[in-house]
């Protein structure tokens, strides 16, 4: 069964939405592609199989498994990323392999055993989706040297058992193609698994799937999508259970784990099992440059003067302290050259548009705050958030539309009233770097 985590209030929010614009949500995840291709992830049904996932429903309105803003953990990374760090809990008793959620239970207050990175989700490495239990005699013939920096390297030695690899990062999730007629926030992300096991797939906080025994559902395969009402950098874990069984007493003999992501042309290695959907191409599995680790988060280029990777209270006392006024230069009249921080729009002072900007863009601790025009996410306003900009127009006349924004359309809101007009125009203007 899937672990069932709609939210009706954003459903519904959703559904206003297409219904007055008819909008038909896509799905779209930064991917390393040639130049102008779609990166778009197909929209699967629930529960499906091996032999149903090459059928997609082409319905525009259905159920999906939100992930919300304050999931967030970042803004999207100017580069690529290096994959996943990935934990392992060897040695589960029988009586926890049974499920996942057995397994999950009895690691809960565990350490793991250790440690390593890797690229792709794919063991056994390669076109195979997976191997008799017995085709390993250790939990390095399973890895296969397919992973990097191993904590314990001695681990790899350990017989071949019952285990669960909990593979964590952060999923940049940005707008790429703009080919479609409704593109935008939301964004509806698919990603699929073929394990031979117990497995979860979870963004932020939100378990998209979940299978407790592959056997229990006669398929390896599931398949399911989320609406991630934001961009950016959400966290992202991949649980799975290996359940030994040598002599298929379980019918469940076999071994392996892949993560698979929707987009064309597929992957030249690892390939895995490529299914491909007519409209959108190849599923093949996820690539490493899509996901980072929490060291691999920018800082705020702006407003964070203590660099503790947000603005908050500390840090408005200190915007008090290099408050200049307009066209006062901090640097030329000796002013601490850190006071610049606060030069939210780059045009060389510590004003009242800045001090508005920084009050814009604060958060409490522990938060990682989108930035007022920023709707792309990446810490810089510029000509791409004013396309955007364009999109999120309406007239301040038409009381209709007042607190009906669409969804990443609050971030082009500076004055908080409902509506995108002019007066948020002159605020966005405000906001732009200043050119060299």
């Amino acid at each position: 069964m899937l672990e069932l985590r709609l939210n009706c209030v954003l459903l519904d929010h959703l559904i206003l939405q297409l219904v007055r614009s008819t909008i038909r949500v896509k799905s779209l995840i930064s991917m390393k592609l040639m130049p102008g291709s779609t990166q778009l992830l197909a929209r699967c049904a629930p529960l499906v199989c091996a032999v149903a996932a090459m059928t997609f429903l082409t319905a525009d309105v259905r159920g999906h498994f939100f992930v919300e803003q304050r999931d967030r953990v970042g803004p999207s990374p100017q580069v690529p990323g290096h994959g996943w760090l990935a934990e392992v809990y060897l040695d589960i008793p029988d009586a926890s392999a049974i499920t996942l959620l057995n397994a999950e239970i009895y690691i809960a207050d565990r350490t793991p055993d250790f440690t390593f990175k890797t690229t792709y989700i794919d063991f056994p490495a390669g076109p195979s989706d997976g191997a008799l239990d017995t085709s390993f005699a250790t939990i390095g013939d399973f890895l296969d040297d397919y992973v990097s920096d191993v904590s314990d390297p001695s681990k790899l030695n350990e017989p071949f058992g019952n285990f669960v690899i909990r593979f964590n990062g952060l999923l940049n999730v940005q707008i790429r193609d703009s080919s479609f007629e409704e593109y935008g926030q939301p964004l509806l992300i698919d990603f699929a698994t073929q394990a031979h096991g117990g497995y979860r797939t979870r963004i932020g906080t939100t378990s998209i799937y979940r299978v407790q025994n592959s056997a229990f559902v006669g398929s390896p395969f599931m398949t399911e999508n989320a609406v991630l009402l934001g961009l950016g950098l959400f966290p992202i874990q991949i649980t799975y259970l290996q359940q030994y069984d040598p002599t298929n007493a379980a019918n469940n003999e076999l071994a392996g784990v892949e993560l698979y992501s929707w987009h064309p042309g597929g992957l030249p290695w690892p390939a895995g099992t490529a299914m491909s959907d007519p409209r959108f191409g190849a599923m093949t599995v996820t690539p490493p440059d899509v996901i980072y680790q929490p060291d691999e988060i920018p800082l705020p280029t702006k407003g964070d003067f203590d660099g503790d990777r947000h603005g908050d209270l500390k840090d408005m006392q200190a915007l008090q302290q290099c408050f200049g006024g307009d066209g006062f230069d901090i640097v030329a009249n000796g002013g601490d050259a850190s006071c610049l921080v606060f030069d939210m729009n780059e045009d060389g002072d510590v004003d009242l548009a800045d001090a508005q900007l920084f009050t814009m863009s604060a958060a409490g601790p522990d938060a990682y705050p989108y930035l007022k025009g920023d709707y792309t996410a990446d810490q810089t306003i510029d000509l791409e958030d004013y396309q955007w900009m364009q999109s999120c127009w309406t007239i301040a006349s038409e009381e209709e539309e007042r607190g009906s924004l669409p969804t990443g359309c609050e971030w082009m809101d500076f004055n908080d009233d409902n509506v995108v007009d002019l007066g948020d125009f002159e605020f966005f203007q405000a906001s732009l770097p200043i050119a060299n």
